[in-house]
């Protein structure tokens, strides 16, 4: 290689690394100056269709994801599909963020596509695995998800940095965990998973403690026990100082174990507080999203403005597989609404059949909708 090849590549190299460093930074969305500088140079010096050159507009999509620019990532994706070789390690690079970029634009289905195409091909990691297991999820099927994010864990375990992995990952796991009721898990799992994230360093070290403390308080809320729920999520807004995405799903949950103690007004309050938190966040997932709906709806019932929960469940219904939990609690809520004002129970005996067929007779989303279907709304 002549001394001018040499510079060229080196040149190359440290562009690369130089947008990796801005993308691992707190503000990845800036990366995108760098990213395209890189592209440039990885192009030129080993071609359109090489793995570093891959790795670069994976860098570029990134920047533009995490500016909320969705459609742009995905085309900066799909452009750069196009010149590389089918299942090569390029292509796995490039699916593997296009996975993440459909599925936090509600695009379950594709996502799972991707990120099933990237393992098969050999070219997985810990984060192919990890957002294959939140498609599962977000498709409904919460028991696979589970087992996913399992696997996930262990292999993130024996890579370096793997413990920070594992953790979040395990964390994430206990969402899927709280949905199918399998409560004793979550609060055994909790306690192991505390104790790791204590020998935990940097933000990880604060973060992991307040998503295990977020999904153990949606537990308590659910099997009704919300007193204990409400001093967990008060401590995780005070970690993570009322900002940010954290922010908005704790104060979610605040407002279900406020309007379970019947604070209503509180909970307005806290429902309050996570829309407005929303306007900082740069991409809201689905899964949050309609998670404030659901409280949004919620409140209302409490009120009894019917009209305006059954509109807000209603909104929020199409974005969900039939089979999620969170659509089942829309539909529960969108049935009780109904049977209040004197339409029927047609919507809250569908939703009690749905409940056990997916969770079982004993779930504790099928004890509400029978509760609701006795009490007549």
């Amino acid at each position: 290689m002549g001394l001018f090849s040499g510079r060229r590549r080196a040149r190359a190299e440290n562009a690369l690394r130089q947008a990796e460093l801005v993308a691992a930074g707190p503000a990845p969305w800036r990366a995108g100056r760098e990213a395209r500088r890189a592209v440039e140079h990885c192009t030129a010096v080993f071609g359109p269709g090489a793995e570093a050159t891959a790795r670069a507009r994976t860098l570029v999509a990134g920047a533009l994801r995490a500016a909320g620019k969705l459609d742009g990532a995905e085309a900066e994706l799909r452009s750069a599909l196009a010149v590389v070789a089918p299942d090569s390690a390029s292509d796995g690079t490039l699916r593997g963020e296009l996975a993440v970029v459909l599925e936090l634009g509600g695009r379950a289905a594709e996502a799972e596509q991707e990120a099933r195409r990237v393992l098969a091909a050999g070219h997985g990691t810990w984060e192919t695995r990890q957002w294959l297991a939140i498609a599962v999820g977000s498709s409904g099927r919460h028991r696979e998800a589970a087992e996913l994010f399992a696997e996930a864990a262990g292999h993130a375990l024996d890579l370096p940095g793997g413990g920070t992995h594992s953790c979040k990952l395990r964390s994430d796991r206990l969402a899927q965990l709280v949905f199918l009721g399998r409560f004793a898990e979550v609060d055994e799992q909790a306690v192991e998973l505390r104790a790791r994230a204590a020998r935990l360093s940097g933000p990880a070290g604060l973060l992991v403690p307040v998503a295990v403390d977020n999904n153990r308080a949606l537990g308590l809320v659910l099997r009704g026990r919300p007193e204990e729920a409400e001093p967990l999520l008060r401590k995780g807004l005070r970690t993570v100082a009322g900002r940010g995405r954290f922010a908005v799903v704790l104060q979610v949950n605040l407002s279900r174990a406020l309007l379970a103690r019947g604070r209503v007004a509180e909970a307005a309050d806290a429902v309050a507080a996570a829309r407005t938190l929303t306007g900082g966040v740069q991409v809201l997932p689905v899964h949050d999203r309609t998670a404030l709906a659901h409280a949004e709806a919620a409140v209302l019932l409490a009120r009894n403005e019917l009209a305006g929960a059954e509109r807000r469940a209603r909104t929020a219904l199409p974005h969900l597989a039939p089979a999620h939990h969170r659509a089942l609690e829309l539909r529960t809520l969108l049935g009780t609404a109904e049977l209040r004002r004197g339409s029927g129970s047609d919507t809250l005996t569908a939703v009690l059949a749905d409940w056990q067929t997916h969770f079982g007779p004993d779930h504790h989303g099928a004890a509400v909708a029978r509760t609701a279907l006795t009490a007549g709304g």
